[in-house]
């Protein structure tokens, strides 16, 4: 439920039916006889008739506004709080925090297979080279 949503809705709700209510009750007088009559010879009765058709609408639309803001606050689910968390057991990936594995690399055949290897040295100019390299980094010539 967010509370929120549901007390403004609930505001809304009361203040139009309220204003509804009032349109409808001053509609309502000109609809007995002697309202009628008022009506066919009064220009400030037809004025008024008219505002309260207006302002029952406006508060008609204002109560189901507030309805629906009222369902809406019920039924949602609540709003969830960003907390970031503390302590050196979480990192910050993107947008997201994850807790840090205590668990090393897994180790491949290939990284062990290139751990194991012997080093390569360049045969013209003797310069120790990683074991996956194809030219030497000091003379440049193709490593065999």
């Amino acid at each position: 439920m967010r509370v929120s949503e549901f007390a403004i809705g609930a505001f809304f709700l009361i203040i139009g039916f309220i204003i509804f209510w009032h349109g409808y009750s001053v509609m309502q007088l000109y609809q007995s006889p002697l309202g009628q009559l008022g009506l066919a010879y009064s220009e400030e009765a037809k004025e008024h008739y008219e505002n309260a058709q207006i302002e029952s609408t406006i508060g008609g639309v204002l109560a189901l506004g507030g309805f629906a803001a009222c369902l809406y606050g019920a039924v949602a689910e609540p709003k969830k709080e960003k907390v970031e968390p503390s302590g050196k057991e979480y990192e910050r990936h993107g947008l997201t925090w994850e807790r840090k594995t205590a668990q090393p690399p897994k180790q491949t055949e290939e990284s062990v297979s290139q751990e194991t290897k012997e080093p390569i040295y360049c045969l013209y100019c003797k310069e120790k080279l990683p074991s996956d390299a194809v030219y030497c980094l000091k003379c440049g010539k193709k490593a065999e």
